[in-house]
């Protein structure tokens, strides 16, 4: 699958950046950037998807960070209640389908 250039991402525009000498992935709030490495290509699409499904939870106020000295990437928590996961779920649902459709 071929990944966009751009994502809207809660109705906000997302740069989607690809890199082949990585093979994770990684979401910049302050840039509004996904960067996505391309070293292992079976991995690409669910690295994506984890920075799309973790943006969509940061921007809906669903992402907290843990109290730590130092914070690292384990150091989040994402809680939400059924309603708060319905509104989750339209966003990401939106953001698919508009990469989807093209």
């Amino acid at each position: 699958m071929k990944l966009p250039n751009k994502i809207l991402i809660c109705g906000i525009e997302h740069k989607v950046v690809l890199d082949p000498s990585h093979c994770g992935a990684s979401y910049d709030e302050g840039t509004k950037t996904i960067e996505v490495g391309t070293q292992y290509p079976d991995d690409v699409f669910e690295n994506f998807l984890h920075e799309v499904v973790e943006a969509t939870l940061a921007l809906r106020d669903m992402r907290y960070a843990l109290e730590r000295e130092e914070l690292s990437n384990y150091d989040y928590m994402f809680a939400f209640g059924h309603k708060e996961f319905e509104h989750f779920v339209k966003d990401l649902s939106c953001s698919l389908k508009g990469m989807l459709s093209k």
